[in-house]
């Protein structure tokens, strides 16, 4: 739990609330369901109140009520201290909501929009090495030493001439 997160009493004050019919064991099981997909789990209930409008002004109204609804229902202030996604338009341009949060970008959500840029480096083995590279940079135990990690890889990358456009792309990313 974060210093702003909810508590296993809060989450359960909340299900009480917005689902008085069920008993209180089922209600987060019930609630939330997980469905494993590749190497990561869902929130199917979440991902299904934004999938169909990615807007950025969808997720400035999901943000702002999951602060109020959160604050309302346990009687103290809740401020949403970090945001996990890919790098979706929609998310990007509702940050301005949270601007105290930080933003994550999950690990195999990186690794997907890497391969799926594979073809900017035509040799094979550069590009696994770069695959790897990313993911020692996974192994980063503070926000200074990934800084540091990060840009030393990056040098690194535009020391070689074939990974130019590839290295262009993830900078921008």
């Amino acid at each position: 739990m974060t210093e702003n997160g909810l508590t296993v009493v809060q989450i359960k004050k909340v299900m009480k609330v917005l689902h008085p019919d069920l008993f209180i064991d089922s209600k987060i099981k019930s609630a939330v369901e997980y469905k494993q997909q590749q190497n990561r789990c869902r929130i199917e209930f979440i991902e299904g109140l934004y999938s169909r409008y990615e807007s950025p002004e969808t997720f400035k109204i999901f943000f702002r009520g999951i602060q109020i609804w959160a604050s309302a229902i346990n009687n103290q202030a809740y401020t949403i201290s970090h945001v996990m996604g890919d790098v979706a338009a929609g998310i990007t341009g509702a940050m301005c909501e949270l601007p105290l949060a930080r933003r994550l970008m999950c690990w195999a959500h990186v690794i997907r929009k890497v391969r799926g840029r594979g073809t900017l480096i035509k040799n094979k083995d550069k590009f696994l090495l770069v695959e790897q590279d990313i993911k020692q940079l996974q192994l980063s135990f503070s926000d200074q030493i990934f800084v540091t990690a990060a840009n030393l890889m990056n040098n690194k990358w535009k020391l070689d001439k074939d990974l130019e456009k590839f290295t262009d792309y993830f900078e921008q990313q």
